[in-house]
């Protein structure tokens, strides 16, 4: 629910004779939207926040993790290092969080979770990605962090993710103004941006669509951070993983075409087990299969076309009424499935 006053654009005085307040509810994505292109020095909006839950805000996380990196700084056991790798459109830090045994070797495979990639999905951003970190973090789970280097974004999409916190709620992308229309319509959806047929499939080329692709590839920080990693560790990393929210699936490669990769038997016999472990019902299959439709750009297809045989969505199953605003009763229910799903992907490949 949005009150919106309607008010002159040039007045300066604090006299509010003649506004109109308006109670608007907003229902869908494409009506919040709309509102927001909608939006301009005529209308003003004030929103109260929801009632549903609230995650920690992106500072206190942020001061958070760095108090991780100082308690196992001097760890003879554990060697966990915050990583500042950019700057987003908006002066965020744009960080990564790396896991592993003080035994590590530089040819110790590697894990990468990518997290809020969908700023809107808080559920599959700090909650779950901060709850693998501090699995990591538990003597019992010590294989983990022996056999593997992990590579946790706990927030891909950071200044998309603080934008649905203050403004809107279901925004979908990040906040870079640099199209030439970024004054009215800003962002980019980050999981349309990479080097995978790029602009072809359920991806828009004008910067006012919540699925606008960007002035060309890899033209956000954020997906250059992903293709970095790639760059940087190549055939070590074993297994990609983006989190999400929307329906309870578990998908792999391919979403730009109808058809899946090859060595797709092996993607499928991981993704049961997975499923299993979580103990819920999930669909599994290709992603262009399970959502109904072909997709460009994204990160899994990305980082399968350059190699890595595991990448995997996890778009977990809500357990509300709604598939993005998720009761704050189920976080932690959600968090541990799918910490289940990832342990038990990481203990098969080992």
């Amino acid at each position: 629910m949005c009150q919106v006053t309607i008010s002159n654009a040039y007045a300066k005085n604090e006299e509010y004779s003649g506004f109109k307040v308006y109670n608007i509810k907003l229902e869908t994505e494409e009506q919040q939207h709309k509102f927001e292109i909608l939006k301009s020095d005529l209308i003003d909006y004030w929103r109260k926040p929801s009632k549903k839950f609230n995650i920690t805000g992106q500072a206190m996380i942020l001061n958070y993790i760095k108090t991780l990196e100082t308690t196992y700084e001097n760890s003879t056991d554990i060697n966990l290092k915050v990583i500042d790798a950019a700057l987003t459109a908006e002066g965020r830090s744009l960080i990564y969080i790396k896991v592993t045994s003080q035994a590590s070797t530089s040819e110790k495979p590697i894990i990468i979770i990518e997290a809020g990639i969908n700023p809107r999905e808080w559920i599959s951003t700090i909650p779950t990605s901060l709850n693998i970190v501090n699995k990591l973090l538990d003597q019992s789970n010590n294989r983990f962090i022996s056999n593997y280097e992990w590579i946790i974004i706990p927030v891909l999409n950071p200044d998309g993710y603080e934008y649905t916190h203050t403004n809107l709620r279901l925004w979908m992308k990040s906040r870079n103004t640099q199209s030439y229309l970024g004054a009215i319509c800003p962002g980019v959806n980050i999981n349309r941006n990479f080097d995978i047929d790029w602009l072809s499939f359920d991806s828009s080329s004008s910067p006012c669509s919540h699925l606008y692709g960007g002035t060309e590839a890899f033209s956000e920080v954020e997906t250059r951070l992903i293709k970095s990693l790639l760059n940087n560790y190549g055939e070590r990393i074993r297994l990609y993983v983006s989190l999400q929210n929307n329906e309870g699936y578990i998908t792999y490669p391919w979403q730009y075409e109808r058809a899946a990769s090859g060595m797709f038997v092996q993607q499928h016999l991981l993704g049961l087990n997975m499923i299993e472990a979580m103990q819920e019902s999930y669909n599994l299959g290709t992603a262009s299969e399970i959502y109904g439709d072909r997709a460009s750009g994204t990160s899994t297809d990305f980082m399968r076309k350059n190699g890595v045989l595991y990448t995997f969505n996890i778009d977990i199953v809500p357990r509300g009424e709604d598939s993005v605003i998720i009761p704050r009763e189920e976080i932690t229910t959600i968090a541990e499935d799918v910490w289940r799903a990832v342990s038990e992907a990481a203990d098969t490949l080992s």
